[in-house]
């Protein structure tokens, strides 16, 4: 006979759901996810997710949003290279992780879902914040001059990470994030001043390399 789930609340019932979604998302993608396999992956009861979670929808872009809330934690190291290696180095321990690479597959696999375009979309627009902090925080230290393109520098230093933790297998250490960063901010000192777009504003496809997304 089987036994009932036991009780969860609260903020311990959306850790452990938030958990098991992301765990289920990597092994068994978006439109097969099923919201009674994830009741089962936390050990609760399947009705206390509908409560909070009415729609598959609704619960996946909970599970993105404090994934990429945990990746991007506002760093504050004291100089931009420092902020940098710290974010990127994040970056790149997801990517090699077992969920990084199945979120990756994932959005491979079921790149033409336009719900699942749609969530991650959202869910990176939440985000464009941290690199507007830290650059922001560069200029008036003088590491920058005004006006540098915040998503274009944070883009500059993941997109070769991702590239080569994810497509082509290398692994990637501290010293090598940090050559990329060098190359990325020594171009950065050079380019012309451009007019900022407010975080709410700017292109969805910003932080393509990003396997997914958190607020």
């Amino acid at each position: 006979m089987a036994t009932a789930a036991p009780q969860v609340r609260g903020e311990r019932l959306v850790a452990k759901v938030v958990e098991a979604t992301l765990e289920e998302l990597a092994v068994a993608g978006y439109r097969a996810l099923s919201i009674e396999v994830v009741a089962e992956r936390a050990s609760v009861n399947k009705t206390s997710i509908y409560r909070r979670w009415p729609t598959k929808a609704e619960l996946v872009s909970e599970a993105l949003r404090s994934m990429l809330d945990d990746l991007l934690v506002e760093p504050d190291e004291g100089t931009l290279r420092a902020d940098l290696l710290r974010l990127v180095g994040r970056f790149r321990d997801f990517a090699q992780s077992a969920r990084g690479r199945g979120l990756f597959r994932l959005r491979a696999a079921e790149a033409e879902s336009h719900e699942l375009s749609d969530l991650l979309a959202e869910v990176k627009r939440s985000a464009l914040c941290i690199p507007h902090v830290i650059v922001d925080r560069a200029i008036q230290r003088g590491e920058l001059p005004a006006g540098s393109d915040a998503e274009l520098i944070l883009h500059c230093c993941i997109a070769p990470v991702m590239t080569w933790v994810q497509l082509d297998g290398i692994p990637v250490d501290d010293a090598r994030i940090g050559e990329v960063i060098d190359v990325v901010l020594r171009g950065a000192a050079n380019l012309p001043a451009r007019k900022q777009a407010s975080p709410a504003s700017l292109p969805e496809t910003r932080l393509a390399a990003c396997p997914c997304p958190g607020e």
